[in-house]
């Protein structure tokens, strides 16, 4: 099973004393944690309504937003958690999940506020993961968002297992989600898979088509933003043509027409307006060559980061290829994807 977590304001709930004991655990200087605390500790705000300011609020916990500092000092929050998971492991109360044989154990995944555990679907394992996050939400202040959070099974999960732990955690179960953004997916990218992106896409040109915006200050936007939305989603997937096709429709009628409810006449072909500004272009993507660049770029990640987790796991599946790509029916789609980048990346490689 795989539990995606969701903490409840998580910056705003963290405790300071916490932070404190966590700096002299890790064996920082009482000098720089007395200038760390002071930096963070006893903020006050004020509420401005109708003009009329409200007496001062004195903070009592929390990390503020925006401050340089928080981001570093959640990740010391957050390396409790990982150590009070690690103790499971160690003493068997709590086992992770290995897909390939002789590959890497799995238990855990935390990127700022996402939070991901994978454990086998045992009454053991749910309750050893609910003794964690109460001894972590306890110590830390944090509580979990039991309505934003979820809980995956694999399909051999016998229905009644999958109900007994659906109630000891109370997370509502999940066929399909996100993680840092992308679908998890278990097969092919489907175009459904991509409709948020576009409504999104959709709505930025619907906000900006009501103002008058030159063809300077539109070609701007599209270079800035519009060409800027896909590129995080094509680094990790590998989007339909149909999705790239609807997205360079919504970018022409931009350019040309400034809203997407009315046609105007495109004066230079879209293949010259996609060469580069030192071509004779605009500079604007052409996202069919991104979208292969971009996988390619997966196929480096696996020839240079042999530390990377999963290039490990990869690895254990794979093998090292270190000479050429190849993959066979029925491999990973993502595999398949690198292994067709082969022959971009392995002359530079050399």
């Amino acid at each position: 099973m795989a539990l995606k977590i969701d903490m409840e304001q998580a910056y705003d709930r963290m405790r300071w004393d916490f932070l404190c004991s966590m700096l002299h655990h890790f064996g920082f200087p009482a000098i720089w944690i007395n200038w760390v605390m002071a930096c963070i500790s006893n903020p006050r705000f004020q509420i401005t309504f109708n003009g009329i300011r409200s007496p001062w609020i004195t903070a009592t916990c929390g990390l503020r937003q925006g401050c340089p500092l928080s981001p570093y000092l959640f990740i010391l929050y957050s390396e409790l958690l990982s150590l009070l998971i690690q103790d499971k492991l160690a003493t068997n109360a709590l086992n992770g999940i290995q897909l390939y044989r002789n590959g890497p154990v799995l238990s855990h995944l935390l990127f700022a506020d996402d939070i991901f555990i994978f454990a086998s679907a045992t009454h053991k394992a749910a309750m050893a993961i609910k003794n964690i996050f109460c001894s972590y939400c306890d110590a830390s202040g944090q509580r979990i968002n039991r309505a934003k959070s979820s809980i995956f099974f694999s399909n051999k999960t016998k229905r009644s297992r999958k109900r007994m732990l659906v109630n000891i955690f109370g997370f509502h179960q999940q066929h399909q989600g996100k993680y840092l953004g992308i679908p998890l997916l278990f097969r092919k990218p489907k175009k459904d898979d991509y409709i948020s992106m576009i409504s999104q896409i959709r709505s930025q040109i619907s906000l900006w088509g009501v103002r008058s915006l030159s063809f300077a200050g539109r070609l701007t936007l599209i270079n800035s933003v519009l060409s800027s939305i896909p590129v995080y989603s094509m680094s990790h997937t590998f989007m339909p043509k149909s999705i790239l096709a609807s997205i360079e429709q919504l970018i022409r009628q931009f350019l040309w027409s400034g809203d997407m409810t009315r046609n105007s006449l495109h004066y230079v072909n879209w293949n010259s307006i996609a060469k580069p500004k030192a071509s004779g272009g605009l500079g604007i993507h052409h996202f069919s060559i991104w979208r292969r660049v971009l996988i390619a770029k997966l196929a480096a990640y696996f020839y240079t980061k042999h530390h990377s987790l999963w290039v490990s796991f990869f690895q254990a599946k794979y093998g090292n290829c270190q000479q050429v790509f190849s993959f066979k029916r029925g491999d990973s789609y993502v595999w398949q994807l690198i292994c067709h980048s082969d022959d971009l990346i392995v002359d530079k490689m050399k």
